[in-house]
């Protein structure tokens, strides 16, 4: 094919290839199938403009599966599901005005706004931000964004019974092997596992919550040869933490099993869970239950960043990649018995 080579400043025939190429992205080597022309003429390669932004785009994307980021249509998708301006959503947020516009457009979002974006998915959490945060709005946004999110929330409501089957096909039909510790996902074990870690320990922080059902299922295969309610865990940032975990105590906060409240610290939210319905523990055995309540004597009170600090020593987490399936093969190696 002919086309201008910058080279040479002509038209010229040009081929194009592809070759293995490391980026940098965010200070990560990521490598990629790098596209670009090679003019027949001077033997020198060039990229064109569309070439160049295929490959950002390609090291953008292997950068958003390692880390779990949403894309841009994501982003833009939850805030028009709201109904909120680009402004109004960055105020509720309260980030730089800008920002969202940044990230619609392509611009990767960092792990902590990702989180947070993440979060509010649920209507019953972006209720919660909108409660915490409206007093940094002003009047006029208050009102628009309320009706906005009341309205969602309504609608919610009415989906939270059909949401468990949901999850269940969607994101849990595993056989009962070895991503699930040899028993089938039991939604309402492990709904009750949680209900009875927030319950016992009064109010717990998200980032230790997530730890609790960890160290209950991988302790129960160690010793018995399955875990307790079949859930399968991701290695995440700041630890293990169940698949889909958003969803399901979104899903416990819908169904008036618990709630929560959020905290700042300096740019970053926390999320605190306390319970509003005991659980049911006729849904497990003497043994299960003894297992859990050993998880809870053992952990209540180590706070959230002991137990972060802790989980990440176990080995399961140190051998298996960000937010892959931590095999339950590990649970041999786990570091209590």
């Amino acid at each position: 094919m002919n086309s201008y080579c910058p080279h040479c400043e002509d038209l010229c025939e040009i081929e194009e290839r592809t070759e293995k190429e490391t980026v940098l992205v965010k200070t990560e080597s990521i490598e990629i199938n790098s596209q670009y022309f090679v003019c027949q003429k001077c033997k020198r390669d060039f990229s064109s403009m569309g070439q160049e932004e295929k490959n950002i785009e390609q090291a953008y994307e292997i950068y958003r599966q390692r880390h779990n980021l949403l894309h841009p249509e994501d982003i833009r998708k939850l805030r028009e599901k709201y109904g909120f301006s680009q402004r109004q959503f960055a105020r509720l947020l309260l980030w730089s005005e800008p920002i969202i516009c940044q990230y619609e457009s392509g611009r990767l979002p960092d792990v902590a706004h990702n989180e947070v974006l993440r979060f509010v998915k649920n209507p019953l959490n972006m209720r919660d931000l909108f409660l915490t945060n409206s007093r940094r709005l002003n009047q006029r946004d208050i009102e628009s964004i309320r009706r906005a999110i009341y309205s969602v929330v309504n609608n919610a409501r009415e989906l939270f019974e059909h949401q468990s089957n949901w999850l269940i096909r969607t994101h849990f039909d595993y056989d009962g092997g070895a991503h699930s510790g040899n028993r089938r996902f039991n939604m309402d074990k492990f709904i009750q596992m949680i209900a009875f870690f927030v319950a016992e320990m009064g109010s717990v922080y998200k980032t230790k919550l997530n730890k609790l059902p960890f160290y209950a299922d991988f302790l129960y295969k160690k010793l018995y040869g399955e875990s307790i309610t079949g859930m399968v865990y991701l290695r995440g940032i700041h630890g293990p933490v169940p698949k889909e975990y958003d969803e399901i105590f979104g899903l416990m906060k819908g169904l008036g099993i618990m709630d929560s409240e959020i905290s700042e610290d300096g740019d970053s939210q926390t999320e605190r869970f306390f319970i509003k319905v005991g659980p049911n523990q006729d849904v497990f055995s003497k043994i299960e239950l003894d297992s859990i309540k050993n998880i809870t004597s053992k952990f209540k009170h180590f706070s959230a960043s002991q137990i972060e600090k802790y989980s990440h020593e176990e080995v399961g987490f140190r051998e298996t990649k960000k937010w892959e399936i931590i095999d339950y093969e590990f649970a041999q190696s786990l570091s209590i018995d």
